[in-house]
């Protein structure tokens, strides 16, 4: 079966649902091209894997006529975060039984995910499939006011370290989240102080709920460390289906980080390694030195020597340059817009997955940006490219958003930006093909980990020319907004 590709609608279909649907089927089903761009996948639903399919135009759900077994499931009001261009991944990997809390996180794993574990579209080991039957610990449910009575559990899909559930209560619609145990106890009060500052400033930022004990983060003991947010509704693309919509999430990122200017509070450590890229060029000349007899040695060892004389060819990024608050992990998918079709799809009202706030460079945040924003072929597909539109598009609704210049050395180390970002992830994807056991893999098209993670690499490779071909065209779009 293929992948459902982005901007791709999904024919919606009668009758009853087969639990072992085909997507490939679904798309032949439709009867025009046009007929694909006007519906969307609306709803993740709540059984085993079966899912319903809802009309663009359907606002709301309870009008909607479903098969009984959705019924039961209890599909009430309020707004879903919709993830446009895809089924969800997870139904064919979903699990029969109800979650045990002890496996969210796989024992024997190495707990220093990074960069790509944040933002790739592979499935890997540190949290499971959430199963399509979900029951909150009762540790959990008594710990907030908010989940007393009745709750509705539907599990969310697309996050690569948490399990979240959408829940619905007789007094709102809630995001709760099982935190990965790789991450510190910190970082619950670095997303409330950060959040606080937006929201302040008239920024629209997820909401932690405190428990009854004023926390906003609990410890459920051997069920793990959970935490409760408003839900805040919207609509998640994962490749750009536009240009404004471009320009719209550009401009957002602007507002972010002109509105932390002033924050001046303490953001304690998250509790990985993270955007260190002279720890993975470290282990990237390890592994070219020690896995010499590799069956994909040969095919990946010229990769990674290119890789560190490009490296090499950059030199060390500008020094001495501010340390903002940056987000992190700014994929698109963790950007919200209003609603999956135009002008609603084009307007950008906030940004989640809030766990990698830190201080850092702005090259560091907008490289990874541009990596993910402006490649249309995405992460997982061949045919990688630079889409200069797109970059201009981000880039002026950025300088739009944030409403103050850049110092000239801030400015001039955007430049390379993209490769700086584009050449560490490929650094360590060639690191993983020779090491296999870090990123997850799609057994479905790989034969093992090595070979998944050395298409990778040469996909990064290809889009890093890509940018160096743009860079000219690039600096002079940064410049022009002098």
């Amino acid at each position: 079966m293929r992948e459902v590709e982005a901007g791709e609608a999904v024919p919606a279909r009668g009758g009853s649902f087969d639990p072992e649907f085909d997507r490939e089927a679904l798309l032949d089903d439709a009867s025009s091209p046009d007929q694909l761009e006007t519906e969307v996948v609306a709803v993740g639903a709540e059984l085993d894997l079966e899912v319903a399919l809802v009309r663009a135009e359907q606002k709301e759900l309870d009008d909607l006529v479903l098969p009984e077994t959705v019924r039961r499931a209890g599909v009430g009001r309020g707004r879903r975060i919709v993830v446009e261009g895809r089924l969800d991944h997870d139904l064919d990997h979903a699990i029969d039984h109800e979650i045990d809390a002890s496996e969210l996180v796989a024992p024997g794993t190495r707990t220093v995910p990074g960069v790509t574990d944040l933002e790739s579209g592979s499935r890997h080991l540190y949290t499971p499939a959430m199963s399509a039957s979900v029951r909150i610990p009762d540790e959990v449910s008594r710990a907030w006011r908010e989940l007393e009575g009745e709750c509705r559990v539907e599990p969310l899909a697309g996050g690569l370290l948490h399990s979240t559930l959408r829940v619905r209560t007789s007094t709102g619609t809630w995001v709760l989240q099982r935190v990965s145990d790789v991450f510190s106890s910190a970082i619950e009060d670095n997303i409330r102080s950060v959040t606080a500052h937006l929201r302040a400033r008239g920024l629209v930022a997820p909401v932690l709920l405190p428990s009854r004990r004023g926390a906003v983060g609990v410890d459920a003991g051997p069920h793990g460390r959970w935490r409760l947010m408003e839900d805040l509704g919207g609509v998640c693309f994962e490749r750009l289906a536009s240009l404004e919509q471009a320009r719209s999430a550009g401009r957002l990122v602007g507002r972010f980080h002109g509105a932390l200017r002033d924050f001046d509070g303490e953001l304690a450590p998250m509790g990985i390694p993270y955007r260190d890229t002279p720890a993975y060029l470290k282990a990237l000349r390890h592994a070219l030195a020690t896995r010499k007899d590799h069956r994909l040695a040969a095919r990946v060892r010229p990769l990674g020597e290119a890789v560190l004389a490009a490296f090499e060819s950059l030199g060390p990024p500008a020094e001495g340059l501010p340390q903002r608050v940056i987000h992190g992990d700014l994929k698109l998918a963790n950007v919200l817009f209003e609603g999956p079709q135009p002008p609603a799809r084009d307007r950008a009202f906030a940004l989640i997955d809030l766990d990698t706030l830190m201080r850092g460079p702005l090259w560091m945040e907008l490289g990874d940006v541009w990596r993910s924003w402006c490649n249309p072929s995405g992460e997982e597909t061949a045919g990688a490219g630079f889409d200069l539109a797109a970059f201009e598009a981000s880039w002026r609704g950025f300088v739009e958003g944030h409403a103050e210049p850049l110092e000239t050395a801030e400015l001039e180390s955007l430049e390379t930006a993209a490769e700086r970002i584009t050449l560490e992830v490929c650094a360590r994807f060639v690191t993983d093909a020779l090491e296999e056991c870090y990123f997850g893999w799609n057994p479905e098209r790989h034969p093992a980990r090595g070979e998944h993670n050395a298409e990778r690499a040469e996909r990064q490779w290809a889009l890093y020319e890509a940018e160096r071909e743009q860079l000219e065209a690039r600096r002079a779009v940064l410049h022009a907004s002098k």
